[in-house]
């Protein structure tokens, strides 16, 4: 990770909501699969609700999903 994704990790586990963008290319999708990770390692220690993941497409739900099962 490069700082500025280290710092888009630790500002969304640290705030209620966070907005990750970036132009193509630059690990958005990268970091929040980090995220759903980490939110889903530590779920019932931190007594969290749903984790809701929104995608543009299917196809790129669909990856991330793929992705997170691997």
């Amino acid at each position: 990770l490069d700082q500025g994704q280290c710092e888009a990790i630790i500002t969304a586990l640290t705030h209620e909501f966070a907005l990750v963008r970036g132009p193509p290319g630059t690990g958005k999708s990268y970091i929040g699969l980090q995220l759903v990770k980490a939110l889903l390692e530590n779920k019932a220690k931190a007594q969290l609700g749903p984790i809701i993941v929104v995608c543009h497409t299917n196809h790129a739900l669909d990856q991330f999903l793929e992705r997170l099962i691997n």
